[in-house]
């Protein structure tokens, strides 16, 4: 992806995840042979109804240890190749994007919504969580890094509970994550409505619920961290992006901090080129004077093959050269 044409377009790159395809499934399946959980619902991920769901073993009390969550292992197996490309492209500034879901989504898609909501399996996956984070900014290259913090439950509860004391309680959950991170780390957002299968479970109708919590985050972020984007999908799924001028008036309401850039997951391969450009438009048309803007599929191409990651970033450079 970092190529002559993408190299000077780039705020930063990921590992390109290419050894966990599908997100958190390997990591949640891996608890089928592990003695703290116990399977009471069995799923093949095959859409949102088939999804296995695991209880913590009567008696137990979660640790690290039985999450065996390898964010860190992953990030140190990517560097070194991530760091040549950049130097070889002439981007030594270029950072080191890590995704990390975040305790609460983790503990919801593992244990299901009744026993994944509980506060103690929930600070179970939050303290693992921390624990890799902390250890990849204490390595060598910690200070290279963003951590995309990846947040499908937050904004897919938000759409369906449409409180907003409910929505800031969810942004309070993530911010409280971040606050308990190494100070100097910087974090971005990845609002997310779901890509099993490339379906999402739902397309907001407007961006309203998003930007809320966009600026509910944005009002509580701790101090001596930086937000270095959130990112909205405006696209979701097979669903391409709607061009009703009216879905992002919402994003004149947008109130992110200086320095935080809005990023749009409006890129899709089911559009044509000239609706995009339309739809880049009117983002760019609504969103607040001087907020940054950059561009980005859904829910990133770690789920699709080359060629269709390929083509999706050339029309990203395509939109972005006009």
């Amino acid at each position: 992806m970092l190529t002559e044409r993408t190299k000077d377009k780039l705020y930063a790159l990921t590992d390109g995840e290419t050894d966990r395809l599908d997100w958190v499934v390997d990591q949640i399946d891996s608890y089928r042979e592990n003695p703290a959980f116990h399977l009471v619902q069995d799923g093949d991920w095959s859409d949102y109804t088939r999804c296995p769901a695991f209880a913590i073993a009567p008696g137990h009390e979660l640790t690290s240890q039985d999450l065996g969550l390898r964010y860190q292992e992953w990030a140190d197996a990517s560097w070194e190749v991530f760091d040549a490309a950049r130097r070889a492209a002439g981007r030594p500034d270029l950072r080191y994007q890590v995704g990390i879901p975040t305790g609460f989504d983790m503990a919801l898609f593992t244990l299901g919504p009744e026993r994944g909501m509980r506060e103690e399996a929930i600070e179970a996956f939050v303290r693992a969580t921390v624990e890799q984070i902390s250890a990849i900014h204490a390595g060598p290259y910690g200070g290279d890094v963003v951590y995309q913090l990846e947040t499908p439950a937050s904004l897919s509860l938000a759409l369906v509970v449409d409180d907003p004391d409910y929505r800031r309680g969810l942004a309070r959950r993530l911010v409280d994550l971040v606050a308990r991170s190494p100070e100097g780390s910087r974090f971005g957002i990845h609002l997310c409505v779901g890509d099993l299968g490339n379906e999402a479970r739902t397309q907001p109708a407007t961006r309203r619920i998003s930007v809320e919590f966009a600026n509910a985050v944005t009002e509580d972020w701790p101090a001596g961290r930086h937000l270095d984007f959130v990112h909205d999908p405006i696209a979701a799924g097979s669903w391409v992006p709607s061009l009703e001028e009216s879905v992002y008036a919402d994003l004149r309401d947008l109130r992110l901090a200086s320095g935080t850039r809005y990023i749009a997951g409006l890129v899709h391969e089911g559009q044509s080129l000239e609706d995009q450009q339309a739809v880049l438009a009117m983002v760019r048309e609504h969103l607040p004077e001087g907020q940054s803007l950059g561009i980005a599929t859904a829910c990133g191409l770690g789920r699709r093959s080359r060629e269709a990651a390929d083509d999706l970033v050339e029309r990203m450079v395509h939109l972005t050269s006009r």
